[in-house]
């Protein structure tokens, strides 16, 4: 069902901003590293939140606690809207 509902997804642009957590060390190909893919979908913009170690590591000490702080600055932010 997973893949059934993958091939008839179709993701539309639609009137948000999008908050990117990304790693700072790229360990994969990409085509779209600065906004992986986001940016033609979200119309209000895509803001980037570089996260220190790579991919599989950012939620790992001591990267999680900077996550921790970027994250709950984006949600202090947002209940401010």
């Amino acid at each position: 069902m997973n893949n059934l509902a993958e091939r008839r997804y179709q993701l539309k642009p639609y009137n948000v901003a999008v908050e990117v957590f990304r790693a700072e060390n790229r360990t994969f190909y990409m085509d779209d590293f600065e906004y992986l893919g986001w940016k033609p979908y979200a119309l209000k913009g895509v803001h980037i939140h570089p996260i220190p170690g790579e991919h599989n590591t950012i939620f790992k000490a001591p990267n999680d606690k900077i996550f921790a702080q970027v994250l709950q600055k984006c949600l202090d932010d947002a209940v401010k809207k």
